[in-house]
């Protein structure tokens, strides 16, 4: 519990305590490789440096704990015999007979007695391949279940234990998740625990020796410690340990990585944040005045448009309403309104529709007629076609011999088309 306790409070504040002492650091190294100025407080900018730095911090606090949480585990008593966890009996007592020597009370005084007792009993139970079982998976204290004689009630008793355990955890995994706030973080706490249930089991149930498989994927993740080749995992790291100490770490190990999760989650990756009601209540409250004051004046300046057609000369504080307009003014409303329907759909048919196309047409059509016009012209050579109108001088006596009266109009004579029609005039 005492552990428990400090590891939340470590995760509480040693993160965040390390991160703000390291952030400078980080902006002078930014400022140095970059020539930029670091970013100001409360800017995207110097989140993500901050969540950086905390990512840094927290992967070399993980591994401290890891560390801490690896070397802190209990010899077992192979390890003490300084023996493989796989030795025969005639290996175990030559190995018991050179920890006698070295470490007998006689020689040692009696600080060792307790220690030579404790590994004297052990081997004594190690003989015996049940106890030697139950030792294994269960730990030292399955040497003092004096009711279990079989394998079978060793795993039954050993198993009803653990399961005080993994009953307290889930218990405090649902109140965790009830009392918080909903969050993806609750699925990988229990994805957390439920790896560590599946290790567990199978570190207990794991017959012993177990052989060795390269083609199964369980050989490599969940090989009991005591086989030979100890090809799982924790065996790669630990070769001389055994399940029990397995399951311990893994005990130590899930509560370090919930902690981890819990506390660190959110600030590496950063929920969305639930929008305030108060806050949505005050936007609500000024899009609402900020559409009333439009609607406003909108009104306001149809009332002055009615004022201006009714011909109203007064001026007003306030701009009075117009209740019922004349008809007249309706009328002429309705009328100019309809025509600017008209016009607007005028210019949209204008730009893409019928009238476009019927438009396009007709310029089309002149411009050929006009193109089959100049060509007849070039073809025929003749000149352009004109008509000219001659006038008579005063003196000039008609084509009749009959003189013209004076202040009568000259007359004129039309030509024929093609021809320029002169006349001479003697002196």
């Amino acid at each position: 519990m005492a552990s428990l306790v400090g590891s939340v409070l470590g995760w509480s504040y040693i993160p965040n305590f390390a991160t703000q002492l390291l952030l400078p650091y980080f902006h002078r190294g930014y400022q140095s490789f970059t020539g930029r100025q670091p970013p100001p407080r409360n800017t995207p900018q110097y989140h993500k440096h901050y969540r950086y730095v905390y990512a840094f911090v927290v992967t070399s606090y993980l591994l401290y704990n890891f560390r801490d949480a690896a070397m802190s585990t209990t010899p077992n008593y192979y390890e003490i015999l300084n023996v493989d966890p796989t030795s025969d009996e005639a290996t175990l007592k030559s190995a018991f007979r050179q920890f006698a020597k070295k470490n007998h009370p006689d020689r040692v005084g009696i600080q060792g007695e307790a220690l030579f007792m404790e590994v004297r009993d052990a081997f004594e139970a190690l003989k015996n391949p049940v106890t030697r079982f139950a030792y294994d998976r269960f730990g030292p204290q399955a040497l003092t279940w004096k009711n279990c004689s079989s394998i079978r009630e060793y795993v039954r008793h050993g198993l009803m234990q653990s399961a005080g355990y993994h009953i307290v955890t889930v218990c405090a995994l649902l109140l965790y998740s009830a009392v918080g706030k909903p969050s993806p973080i609750s699925f990988w706490r229990f994805l957390l625990f439920a790896a560590l249930f599946t290790y567990e089991l199978v570190f207990l149930l794991s017959p012993s020796p177990s052989p060795a498989s390269n083609t199964d994927l369980s050989a490599f993740l969940f090989t009991d410690p005591a086989s030979p080749s100890h090809n799982s995992i924790l065996g790669l790291l630990w070769p001389n340990r055994v399940a029990y100490q397995h399951i311990r770490f893994l005990h130590a190990l899930f509560m370090l990585c919930t902690v981890a999760v819990s506390r660190v989650a959110p600030v590496l990756f950063p929920m969305p944040q639930d929008v305030d009601s108060k806050m949505l209540l005050n936007e609500f409250n000024k899009l609402n005045g900020l559409a009333q004051a439009a609607d406003a004046e909108a009104s306001s300046m149809i009332q002055i448009e009615m004022h201006s057609i009714h011909g109203t000369d007064a001026s007003f504080p306030q701009v009075p309403a117009i209740e019922r307009p004349s008809d007249e003014v309706m009328s002429l409303l309705t009328h100019e309104m309809e025509n600017m329907v008209i016009e607007s759909k005028l210019r949209k048919e204008a730009d893409a529709g019928p009238l476009a196309t019927t438009l396009k047409m007709a310029v089309e059509r002149k411009k050929r007629s006009e193109e089959t016009l100049e060509q007849r012209r070039l073809m025929n050579g003749s000149p352009m076609k004109m008509s000219w109108t001659v006038l008579r001088s005063p003196s000039t006596p008609s084509r009749s011999g009959t003189a013209r009266p004076m202040g009568s109009p000259l007359p004129t004579t039309r030509v024929q088309e093609g021809y320029i029609r002169a006349r001479s005039q003697s002196c």
